[in-house]
């Protein structure tokens, strides 16, 4: 069994023979998706939500204008889309293959419904994946403080800060490139590109890529 599948959050306090029946009873299935291709369309009604196992994807959202807005980066072992497949509402956002992925599907109605077997984890999944749809508010919270920030500047040191803060180190890497990481403050690309150079400028970031360092306290 994957690793990421037996130490993901939504299964945990389920052992490894418990968790292999409790896959079956859920009707789980595992796609491979290649490299940008749209996995679900804006608008579209889900019934089945995932985990990414290997790859990442993009959540991206256009206004009237079709600019587009990356509202969040899903790596290996995240989730995705579970509050509008348990909500049945409509998708606001694409969700988008940045790479190769393969993903978990998990059909909403088996694990929210009490199977034939009795099966005795769907209470803790249920608590489970809760406490996950928690953890994703607060990560939206402090994407609206980047977003709401007064300036390019200061929306450009608060995501940074905050990655660090995640990574307990000043070394990390970011997964965006400079436009994708624009899109997700929703600025300008070259602003964005000129506070970076001042920012080094200054020595308060080193960079290369979407390799960063915080050099001192900002």
């Amino acid at each position: 069994m994957d690793n990421i599948i037996l130490n993901h959050k939504l299964f945990d306090g389920i052992g490894e023979n418990d968790l292999d029946n409790l896959l079956k009873c859920l009707k789980c299935k595992v796609k491979t998706h290649p490299k940008q291709q749209i996995i679900f369309n804006e608008g579209q009604i889900i019934y089945n939500f995932g985990i990414v196992l290997s790859g990442n994807l993009h959540l991206y959202a256009y206004d009237f204008y079709g600019n587009r807005q990356i509202l969040a980066n899903i790596g290996r072992g995240e989730m995705f889309a579970e509050s509008f497949a348990l909500a049945g509402e409509p998708l606001p956002f694409e969700v988008y293959s940045v790479q190769d992925c393969s993903l978990l599907y998990i059909k909403y109605t088996k694990l929210c419904s009490v199977c034939q077997n009795t099966c005795s984890y769907h209470t803790r999944l249920i608590n489970n994946i809760m406490q996950i749809i928690a953890a994703k508010n607060i990560s939206l919270t402090q994407k609206i403080r980047h977003i709401t920030a007064k300036n390019v500047r200061e929306k450009v040191l608060s995501y940074l800060y905050s990655v660090s803060k995640n990574k307990k180190s000043n070394y990390f890497d970011i997964p965006f490139n400079r436009q994708e990481l624009a899109d997700y403050l929703s600025v300008d690309r070259s602003n964005l590109s000129n506070e970076i150079s001042k920012l080094k400028q200054s020595g308060i970031i080193e960079c290369e890529r979407n390799r960063f360092k915080l050099s001192r306290k900002t």
